[in-house]
């Protein structure tokens, strides 16, 4: 069971970034395209630091 965690963990993980590598590969010219205005440039940098404020917030004190 000891071994059996850490290889389901990094299967998961690995999966999770095998999915997210093949959409952007696939749809990554259609992103780009996007056009995004200074505005939403600082709503995705707000809501990127709120982020990853959680998560480290929760790694840190979730214990």
């Amino acid at each position: 069971m000891k071994i059996a965690k850490p290889l389901l963990r990094y299967g998961i993980i690995a999966l999770v970034l095998f999915f997210l590598g093949r959409m952007l590969w696939k749809h990554g010219a259609a992103v780009l395209s996007l056009p995004i205005a200074a505005q939403a440039w600082s709503n995705l940098a707000w809501a990127f630091g709120v982020t990853l404020l959680a998560h480290v917030w929760a790694g840190w004190f979730g214990r």
